[in-house]
Order: structure tokens, then sequence, then C-alpha cells
């Protein structure tokens, strides 16, 4: 019997796949899951080390979402120990999970609004 890949399946495998880089959110609504956050924040509750940075380009947001953390780390680890018979191998996961633990190399903004200027309204 054929079960058939959960959103969140789906997701954690794009995830998984990018090694520990981050992954544009147009790559995540490539999947056509509905409420990504949702499931994000269901993979986060199971325990997966899930990040994310935006970044702007003018007037555009861009999103970015990767595995990281320790089970995020232990996940890379594995599939570079599981696809690679190599030398070395351990040496590169290494090198991926720096990578994945490394801070965004742009601050993140915590305002929902980017840099715009705090205002004060005074309704009298």
């Amino acid at each position: 019997m054929t079960h058939a890949r959960t959103q969140r399946d789906r997701l954690l495998d794009l995830l998984k796949a990018g090694r520990g880089d981050w992954i544009p959110l147009p790559e995540t609504l490539a999947l056509g899951i509905a409420q990504y956050s949702a499931r994000i924040h269901e993979l986060r509750k199971l325990g997966y080390g899930i990040e994310n940075r935006k970044e702007r380009d003018g007037d555009v947001l861009h999103t970015y979402f990767r595995l990281s953390g320790t089970n995020g780390a232990s996940v890379i680890v594995k599939l570079k120990q599981e696809n690679s018979t190599e030398p070395g191998s351990m040496e590169q996961a290494g090198e991926w999970v720096a990578r994945a633990l490394a801070p965004p190399k742009e601050p993140v903004s915590g305002s929902l609004f980017g840099d715009a200027p705090e205002r004060h309204r005074d309704d009298g």
C-alpha cells in the first residue's frame, strides 16, 4: 500500500535536500502547500530546527528557510553519510553543519514592517 506524502513530509524533504542552504520562499510555494507557515510550525513542534530570514531588495522582501539547529545538523550529517562513500565525507558534512548553524549574513529586522520608523499616535 502506497501512502501519499503529506504536505509536511514534502516540506521536510525540500529542507533536507537543501542540506543547510537557505531555501527561497518561491521554492517552498512551488510545492503547492496550503499554509506553509503552519507546516513549518508543525515541524518545529516535532523538534526540527528551522530558521527563517528576510532580505529587502528595494521594495521587494525575500524570505528564506533552512534546516538548522541540533536536529537539523544531525539530519544533514546523516544525509551526507547516506549519500557518500568518499573519503573525507565527514569533513564535508562538518562544513555543511557549520553553514547550517551559522547566523544569517544580513541582520533580520525584528519588526513586522521592516525599517519603518516608529510613530506615536495621539488620539487626544
